[in-house]
């Protein structure tokens, strides 16, 4: 449907709109040039809207205002302002008289002429959304997104708002929204994408997300028919989105001489089949539960990739994409690997060349800061952040410092409690596999923040030799005590609650 087709509906109808604000301004003024009986609703008096409700009358609106705005709602299409609840009592009252109820965001999706490509899951969105923006920008296209990280409702609503309009003309080529998979259901409620990009699906942050299988059934809702999912192979979970579904594409990684015979770590959330729960084999295991798996049972497997990584070298930072692209890896971790693999996906099945991706991923680096270089001292130093409560990106972070071959030290700091839910559980810390640390290029471990006690707890029961672990609760005097002493290379792992209690404390490289 064309915005005037749209407009060409509601020519004789009746129509409301609710909330006399910046996002339904200029919803106001089109639909009223266009000669539509339109009730403004407002909780505002007229003293404060001023010259705007003399505006709107004087071009044929009705005014509500006041405590009464939202009594007997009885037009034929009522749009909702975002911060009203579909579920609202005066609403719901519409709806049953027959009253059509959406809202701006809801229409401008109906005629949005350009594509939408979203991308959630466990881990992985920021970094994904941030490379497909780039291949697509160095292709030319005008590309909008939440770059400043905002995923959540509030985020992808003002994303949209900021950079269209109800006219229909988009800023941009392409539409690009990261989603906290918590939230995909309600985020693309009244609008689907072109294309879906699900990263994987991992324990994270289980104060609030809970086990994976939870997110799945969270994130499943936001699927529409006919939309086109982007997937990874190689996740058993993950994959079962693909059930039922003609529409899918799919990204992996081929065996690599990293690969293990069986999961390895902590614990193994693949163990059993998402769907029949039988035991499930692997042919090979990238990393935790992400590999070549069958179901003993019901035939779940590994499908074939549609786009795949078929050769890796972590040591060297080559990565080959489908056989003859090949990428320079700035950032030599598998975790990255599988971002590249779905921005690579992704942006293929927007037209892209392969080439052409390859050639803007090789060195790129990530504006995300997960991934800081610095100098503290005679040091060199790499900051690598993790989000809070996820195991399995701190798992990501170890095996890159284990990868390694000249000496180093790390520091390792727990400080903050979750921001948002604020809680001081740190059982998270007991999945993470601090035995990667038992590596003859580490040459000492320390152990900072509010909960370094409970990390010298977990040390514990590694097998890493007590003598390497040292344990300074206070963060800058963990860092004077680095600068005064040796050269070596430093790591420090931590959340992105705490990246900046560490960057304050040494000199940040370009």
């Amino acid at each position: 449907m064309t915005l005037q087709e749209y407009i060409a509906s509601l020519r004789g109808r009746t129509v409301a709109v609710i909330g006399i604000g910046v996002s339904n301004t200029p919803l106001l003024r089109l639909l009223l040039r266009e000669g539509i009986a339109v009730t403004a609703c407002d909780r505002s008096d007229r003293a404060k809207l001023g010259a705007l409700a003399e505006e709107l009358e004087a071009a044929g609106a009705v005014l509500r205002l006041g405590d009464g705005y939202l009594q007997n709602l009885s037009q034929d299409v009522i749009f909702r302002t975002p911060g009203l609840r579909p579920d609202a009592p005066e609403l719901e009252a519409a709806r049953a008289g027959g009253s059509v109820i959406t809202s701006e965001m809801e229409v401008f999706f109906q005629v949005c002429p350009c594509p939408i490509i979203a991308v959630t899951g466990s881990n992985g969105k920021t970094s994904t959304v941030e490379m497909i923006a780039a291949i697509l920008r160095a292709g030319g296209k005008t590309v909008v997104y939440n770059e400043e990280g905002s995923n959540q409702i509030e985020g992808v609503t003002t994303l949209v708002l900021t950079h269209a309009s109800l006219t229909g003309r988009v800023r941009a080529d392409v539409l690009l929204i990261e989603s906290d998979e918590r939230y995909a259901a309600q985020s693309f409620r009244y609008f689907h994408p072109t294309e879906f990009v699900i990263t994987n699906l991992y324990r994270d942050q289980l104060t609030r997300n809970g086990h994976p299988e939870w997110v799945y059934d969270a994130i499943l809702p936001a699927l529409h028919p006919e939309t086109e999912l982007i997937l990874n192979a190689d996740d058993p979970l993950s994959s079962c989105f693909a059930r039922g579904r003609d529409r899918v594409k799919w990204f992996g990684l081929d065996r690599c001489p990293s690969d293990t015979a069986s999961p390895t770590g902590v614990y193994h959330d693949g163990a059993c089949c998402p769907v029949c729960h039988a035991p499930m084999e692997y042919d090979y295991v990238h990393y935790n539960h992400i590999g070549a798996y069958r179901c003993t049972s019901c035939g779940h497997a590994r499908p074939d990739p549609d786009y795949a990584a078929t050769e890796l070298d972590l040591q060297n930072g080559k990565l080959i994409l489908d056989g003859q692209f090949t990428v320079a890896l700035a950032f030599r971790s598998i975790y990255n690997v599988y971002n590249i693999l779905a921005a690579y996906a992704a942006c293929r099945e927007c037209g892209v060349e392969g080439a052409a991706i390859a050639d803007t991923l090789s060195s790129y680096i990530l504006k995300n800061g997960r991934m800081q270089t610095f100098t503290l001292g005679q040091h060199h130093g790499i900051l690598l952040t993790s989000k809070h409560e996820n195991s399995i990106a701190y798992d990501t972070n170890l095996r890159y410092i284990a990868s390694t071959n000249e000496d180093c030290t790390v520091l390792i700091i727990v400080d903050a409690v979750s921001r948002k839910y604020f809680t001081s559980e740190t059982s998270w810390l007991w999945d993470i596999d601090f035995d990667q640390l038992n590596a003859p290029q580490v040459q000492r471990i320390i152990l900072s923040g509010r909960y370094c006690n409970d990390l010298a707890e977990r040390f514990s029961f590694t097998d890493i030799p007590r003598e390497k672990v040292t344990v300074q609760a206070d963060i800058p005097a963990a860092a004077a005590e680095l600068k005064a002493d040796g050269s070596e290379n430093v790591y420090v792992v931590t959340c992105f609650s705490d990246r900046d209690k560490i960057l304050s404390q040494v000199v940040k490289e370009a």
